[in-house]
């Protein structure tokens, strides 16, 4: 039975997705709980019960008619029909189930026997639970034909840094089934990823509650619906893109840290690298030493031990002071193959005065700036943060600091002239 495509290790298990918005529940995950304690807060899910229900439509609220999403191929494009990959014997089942289910709810239909194809692209299957599958798609080929004529770009965590600047309580939303929820045109259904997950937020929970009633508002006049065991109300803490939303500031999932403490020893300098890099946005880290003696393992452990420290960057409030660090380092042996980096840290003062770290950037030096000498690579650490990484924070900003470790420089940026 050819239904889709599916990854397989080495030893032939079926190799298990990795969700990284979830965290294991023996490690404190912030567990979804619709049994809300708060009254206002439970006549809202009560007042828009209705779209947690079902698979909804994406619609125009005025007119109640379907939005139609077209798909635009350039003139050029040809038509490819991808092989589709087999399918586990175990997971037969639980695919024609879902498959089927589809179609009864309007979602898909089934080619008809000797119907004309222009384009197939093969079926993503991995499982999910344990009598459930998820099924997308592999349009990557497919893409190369489609016309570009608007591009959205992802959702970056330090803009949701300045959008939940002050929240205190968050709720997490998530669409059920929300690409299926959006009508494809008649001519567009050939051809054939969207994102699904919402993060609302409030200083405090009138605030929360106002925001999240707006939010449900909308999407059930715009004909969506939720899924109500995936979403998350009224909490103090959320998981949403790979780190924890909380009042305090942005964390770290602990499923991240937990794969990060139990990674094994490296066994050669690519193998310590990643970990080296990581720590070389905040720190300078010689990258260069030998492995295998007491001296480099202890580093290493402490190097591991600081990565997965509960590090909290704030959230960027306008309105604070401001201060920068930038540092540059080069590579310290001809014979390295690994590069140096620019990095910048912002921090702001928080309303007890104290600095936190609201965001840090970095990037590895180009080819020429490798022969830069040291005061230029500082220069450019400079340019780096105030021109590329920091720049959507500094612009119309009060006046700020920077701190770096180059005196030189201190006389030709302060000079007016």
């Amino acid at each position: 039975m050819n239904l889709g495509m599916i990854k397989y290790s080495a030893e032939g298990e079926i190799v298990k997705r990795v969700d990284s918005r979830k965290s294991d529940d023996k490690e404190g995950k912030c567990k979804p709980d619709n049994k809300v304690p708060q009254e206002d807060l439970r006549k809202i899910l009560q007042k828009h019960k209705k779209m947690f229900q079902g698979v909804g439509t994406l619609k125009n609220p005025e007119t109640g008619e379907p939005i139609l999403t077209y798909i635009e191929m350039n003139a050029d494009a040809k038509s490819v029909i991808q092989p589709p990959s087999p399918v586990p014997h175990h997971l037969e089942e639980r695919t024609r189930k879902k498959l089927d289910y589809f179609v009864q709810e309007g979602i898909m239909t089934w080619t008809k026997p000797g119907e004309p194809i222009s384009y197939a692209s093969p079926l993503v299957i991995t499982p999910k639970g344990d009598d459930d599958v998820r099924i997308t798609a592999d349009f990557r080929v497919a893409n190369k034909g489609a016309s570009r004529t608007r591009i959205v770009p992802g959702l970056r965590v330090d803009e949701m840094s300045a959008t939940f600047g002050d929240c205190k309580v968050f709720s997490h939303l998530e669409m059920n089934n929300g690409y299926h929820q959006m009508k494809v045109d008649e001519d567009s259904k050939k051809y054939l990823s969207n994102r699904d997950d919402c993060l609302v937020g409030g200083k405090d929970r009138n605030e929360h509650n106002r925001t999240l009633d707006l939010v449900l508002t909308q999407t059930q006049d715009h004909g969506l619906t939720l899924r109500l065991e995936k979403c998350e109300f009224g909490k103090e803490e959320v998981e949403f893109y790979g780190v924890r939303f909380t009042g305090e500031g942005i964390k770290p999932s602990k499923a991240k840290v937990k794969a990060l403490q139990e990674s094994g020893e490296p066994s050669s300098n690519e193998g310590l690298c990643p970990d080296c890099r990581t720590a070389a946005t905040v720190n300078e880290v010689n990258l260069n030493l030998p492995l295998g003696t007491y001296r480099e393992q202890e580093a290493f452990d402490s190097l591991k031990s600081s990565l997965t420290e509960q590090t909290t960057l704030s959230y960027f409030v306008p309105e604070r002071p401001i201060i920068i660090y930038v540092d540059a380092g080069k590579k310290t042996e001809k014979s390295s193959n690994v590069l140096g980096e620019l990095c910048a840290i912002l921090c702001q003062q928080d309303d007890d005065g104290q600095w936190k770290m609201c965001h840090v950037a970095n990037r590895a030096l180009t080819d020429v700036e490798t022969r830069y000498g040291q005061t230029e690579l500082e220069a450019a650490a400079i340019k780096f943060a105030c021109a590329d990484a920091l720049y959507k924070y500094l612009v119309a900003a009060p006046k700020f600091e920077i701190f770096m470790d180059c005196k030189p420089l201190i006389h030709l940026f302060n000079n007016p002239t």
